[in-house]
């Protein structure tokens, strides 16, 4: 009925409506005693959580009420495809059919080279565009997560670009994430061309996606 009313996706609903039974309300009760323990202010906490290599939050607010906005042009780009199939679709199963696609379909002009622990995409096999490092970390069996490492089209940031692959049980679809990524054109080169490029890459590859898997 929350969906009903509110017009929102069942997806989203289910798991925060199954939430709702975990209180999260602090008391004296629930407080957890630690020796020795010192609380710390949000500002500390952040400066410890931070490494040095990936201080892009401090980068972005410096606490002074000023937003580096140029550093927040970063590129963030999400394709949700439904009704895939009955049965369940395993994010890394989804990952390597989606790179091994790409190499059929834009063969010999840029071919992928796929292994354990990354991916590359090669401009006539010589050329890196871009190399994802595979983090089996924080990867799973409803998804999947690759670092956008290096290339010619990114740049050397210290934002945590990535691309996702994500299974959502609840609507039996899947999600293709593109997050925080840095492309090396300018903003407005890369808006009329790689962007729209990427859209009609993705739109067929839906198309495909679910024939394939649909099939099977």
């Amino acid at each position: 009925w929350v969906s009903k009313i509110t017009s929102t996706n069942k997806s989203l609903v289910y798991p925060l409506i199954d939430s709702l039974k975990h209180s999260m309300v602090c008391n004296d009760q629930r407080k957890l005693e630690i020796p020795n323990y010192k609380p710390k202010s949000f500002e500390s906490s952040v400066k410890d959580g931070m490494t040095v290599q990936k201080k892009f939050i401090w980068k972005i607010f410096n606490y002074s009420g000023k937003i580096n906005i140029k550093i927040l042009e970063n590129v963030t780009s999400i394709q949700r495809i439904n009704t895939i199939k009955d049965n369940k679709v395993y994010a890394k199963e989804v990952s390597t059919h989606y790179f091994n696609w790409l190499n059929n379909i834009f063969s010999p002009f840029i071919k992928t080279q796929i292994n354990s622990h990354s991916v590359k995409f090669l401009f006539f096999n010589k050329v890196l565009l871009l190399e994802l490092m595979y983090s089996e970390q924080r990867s799973s069996e409803d998804r999947v997560l690759y670092y956008i490492k290096s290339g010619l089209l990114t740049t050397k940031s210290d934002f945590n670009s990535r691309m996702e692959f994500r299974f959502l049980r609840y609507s039996n679809s899947l999600i293709i994430a593109l997050i925080d990524y840095s492309p090396s054109l300018p903003w407005f080169v890369y808006k009329f061309t790689q962007a729209i490029a990427h859209k009609w890459v993705m739109h067929l590859y839906q198309n495909n996606l679910k024939k394939d898997f649909n099939r099977l």
